[in-house]
């Protein structure tokens, strides 16, 4: 009977208020007692209130219905939007004016996790005002940081807080004091600050970096980084993003640096004042208008006044080499034709005058795909490339090349054996200009007769499969004709170096063996092992044959990691001329990664004596704590150009990065720099970062 009772009670309190409410917000409200007088409702015991915004808890609610107010007492929870929740032992409020005072408040906002406990706390429209405040994202009863401060508020609208008279307490110790500290609590891309870069270095001095985001809009923004070091200068580097249509984006930096005169002139740098600029911009579906043809502009441009632009800028994957690459290129592909234009500019900061380096303005390809003619399996394809080498002092050349392949297809035995026959014709034609001499325009034609022998085969077993691919390539060539200088080749100046950037390959009579194999999961089929092997013989015009470089390829996949070795062996030189091994290793929290490269200066060769490794070690301690190291080491030269020890933390509340890092850094003085860097990255979870940066050796 009682329950009875209790069930009808609350639901005559739910229809009536529901229905007799105001349009503006209507209350369902639900209590173990509730009494009426007039206007005035009063519910004690389990308060249950729901409305369109607002879900509340309470022991007692005093609610005026013409005032649209609620008074509300002891363990009071308000939530609001299912994204701000306060806790109070008392509250006041008016849902007609958005207006809230309790005393004392804990707010927290459930996307950021963060919370402010407060000893008072009111609210107009979409401003919370606070009163003496304690604020962090950790955990409640003994935060690893908090913020403290005098007063404060915080713009729901915005979803930004500002706090006056902050301190920052590691646990319950101050370790720093700002009189204005303001951050957001939204994730997303919005205005402000970001994380600033703080250090010191016994050469540059105090460095502060400190970069400001603007985004007016959503399809652009802009990114200023004023940085400045005490004892070398001062710069600004400026970024420009833009989407100007659903396929594209372009990127603009802009930056400048001048040095200090006693730092310019003790590291005998080459400039006082670095300055340059980037232009990157992506645009996709340019002109083709269906989904079978498409097309893409692809535009990069550099331009710097010396190496140091690119090493003052901060970005450490940034590379600082001095050799600089601008380019400009289009395609247009559809299903049967490929056409486009490449351009490349190259800027040579290594040394003083650019006017003798050969540019590419531009190369131009058409391309007719592989085609069928008169029968399904005789095929033909047409490749046209036209390439326009030039400069201001030295020689230019505008080079062609024609390539016509026509092959025929049969298979035998059940196709276990295929053969092709192809008839290739080459045609290239270089042009020369800007000389002196008297370089006689060059023409070399050739016809190619190949016969192609392969087998594909595959066998299942039990536990994997087995693929393997057994070819032989027959090249007979014949020359059609050859005039004019051509490097190493033909013409009277043909052993002139000058005429070396503009070489053209002469074919000669050659078999090429190639084997290619694999073993792959029965499970998932992916694949375990593969393994590649190819071997040239050469014929000169006497029949005399020649072993050429034999290469070989071998790549392992296990659970645990990877394995991958690619050699070349000179048959001429009779040694290894390229070496390169990497090997990949992950097991529980370890992980681990290797790579080797060697490359040796022979009579045959054309490479230099280079060797070089890396190594990467990583070890998860547990689900917070990481610790690494990186290695990259010149074997040759024994220098290590690269090396940083890594310790890192990342709680749910805060995160901390240390690294130490060991480098070679590029200069425009003749020599490098080698650097002893401390990196200190320090998160408070989601409210701000720091990056510091401190340069124990500099020399």
């Amino acid at each position: 009977m009682l329950v009875r009772n209790y069930i009808f009670l609350i639901s005559f309190i739910f229809i009536s208020f529901a229905q007799a409410a105001t349009e503006t917000q209507k209350l369902q409200i639900l209590a173990a007692k509730v009494t009426t007088n007039n206007d005035t409702l009063v519910a004690t015991g389990d308060v249950v209130i729901y409305s369109p915004k607002y879900y509340i808890t309470a022991d007692k609610v005093i609610y005026d219905k013409e005032l649209e107010t609620l008074e509300l007492f002891d363990n009071v929870i308000i939530i609001k939007d299912n994204k701000i929740k306060t806790q109070s032992n008392y509250s006041f409020l008016d849902m007609k004016n958005d207006e809230l005072l309790q005393n004392p408040s804990f707010l927290i906002n459930n996307a950021s996790n963060v919370w402010i406990d407060t000893n008072v706390m009111t609210k107009e429209n979409d401003e919370f005002s606070f009163g003496s405040a304690v604020i962090s994202s950790c955990d409640c009863i003994d935060p690893m940081w908090s913020l403290r401060f005098s007063s404060g508020h915080y713009d729901e609208s915005q979803e930004f807080i500002h706090t006056y008279n902050t301190r920052l307490y590691i646990k319950s110790i101050p370790v720093f004091y700002t009189p204005y500290f303001g951050f957001s609590t939204n994730t997303n891309r919005r205005t402000g600050l970001l994380r600033p870069t703080i250090g010191f270095s016994s050469g540059e001095g105090f460095i502060y970096s400190q970069p400001i985001f603007y985004a007016p809009e959503a399809n652009y923004d802009f990114e200023f980084v004023p940085q400045y070091k005490s004892n070398r200068g001062a710069g600004l580097y400026s970024y420009f993003r833009y989407a100007d249509s659903a396929y594209s984006t372009l990127k603009v930096k802009v930056g400048a640096f001048k040095e200090q005169d006693s730092y310019y002139k003790e590291h005998d740098l080459d400039n006082q004042k670095h300055y340059g600029w980037d232009l990157d911009y992506v645009r996709s579906n340019l002109f083709s208008d269906n989904e079978n043809n498409k097309d893409a502009l692809f535009v990069s441009l550099s331009y710097l006044n010396d190496v140091e632009f690119i090493t003052l800028e901060g970005d450490e994957s940034a590379p600082s080499d001095k050799k600089i690459t601008s380019k400009i290129n289009y395609y247009f592909n559809t299903p049967s034709f490929y056409a486009g234009t490449y351009l490349r500019y190259y800027l040579d900061r290594s040394i003083d005058d650019n006017s003798s380096t050969l540019q590419q303005l531009p190369q131009v390809q058409a391309h007719k795909y592989i085609d069928s003619v008169f029968y399904d399996n005789l095929l033909y394809s047409v490749d046209v490339k036209n390439t326009n080498y030039t400069r201001e002092n030295g020689l230019n050349a505008n080079m062609t090349d024609v390539n016509v392949p026509v092959s025929l297809s049969f298979s035998f035995f059940d196709d276990f054996l295929n053969l092709t026959l192809s008839e290739e014709i080459l045609l290239s034609k270089i042009d020369y200009s800007n000389s002196s001499r008297d370089y006689e325009n060059a023409y070399l034609a050739q016809n190619l007769h190949v016969l192609d022998l392969s087998t594909d085969l595959i066998k299942p077993y039990s536990s994997f499969i087995h693929t393997i691919n057994l070819s032989s390539k027959f090249t007979f060539a014949d020359t059609l004709k050859q005039s004019g200088d051509i490097y190493k080749i033909n013409g009277k100046n043909q052993d002139d170096s000058d005429l070396s950037s503009f070489s053209l390959s002469k074919n000669e009579r050659s078999v090429a063996l190639g084997l290619n194999q694999s073993f792959y999961s029965q499970i998932d089929l992916s694949q375990i092992i593969n393994h590649k092997m190819t071997q040239n013989i050469t014929y000169d015009s006497s029949g005399n044959s020649k072993l050429t470089n034999l290469e070989n390829t071998l790549s392992y996949n296990f659970d645990l990691g990877s394995f991958s070795n690619r050699f070349v062996y000179s048959n001429e030189d009779k040694t290894f001329i390229e070496n390169s091994t990497n090997v990949k290793f992950d097991f529980n929290d370890f992980g681990t990664s290797f790579g080797h490269y060697k490359s040796k200066d022979t009579p045959h060769s054309n490479k230099d004596d280079l060797e070089s490794a890396n190594i990467a070690l990583r070890y998860k301690i547990n689900k917070k704590y990481n610790i690494a190291y990186k290695q990259n080491y010149n074997i040759h030269d024994k220098i290590k150009s690269k090396e940083s020890f890594i310790f890192s933390i990342s709680e749910d509340c805060w995160a901390l990065s240390l690294e130490l890092r060991n480098e070679i850094v590029t200069s425009s003085s003749a020599d490098t720099t080698k650097q002893s860097i401390i990196f200190v990255n320090f998160e408070l979870k989601p409210i701000t970062s720091v990056r510091q940066k401190f340069k124990i050796r500099d020399e």
